[in-house]
């Protein structure tokens, strides 16, 4: 049985649009007009930026609350999302 990898995101509230990032992987985002769908939307564009070449080294939710720029994002009001790939 293959391995679950989790890839958390961070998902924004744009109020008319919604729109997910990851931390581990760079310039890989989704976009939607619903929550759901930016996650799902940006869950297919990870996958595709990882079948593609990129590797990605998921950190865990606690070794992502010690980078400050994902605390700052969270401050501001994003939501932590986990995406599995």
């Amino acid at each position: 049985m293959p391995k679950l990898t989790i890839v958390f995101g961070l998902v924004d509230d744009h109020g008319d649009h919604f729109s997910i990032s990851f931390p581990d992987a760079p310039r890989c985002t989704g976009h939607g007009m619903t929550r759901e769908t930016a996650t799902e939307n940006g869950a297919m564009r990870l996958r595709k930026w990882v079948a593609t070449g990129h590797e990605i080294y998921p950190r865990t939710a606690q070794e992502l609350g010690w980078d400050d720029a994902v605390k700052l994002a969270l401050q501001l009001g994003m939501e932590l999302v986990a995406v599995p790939l």
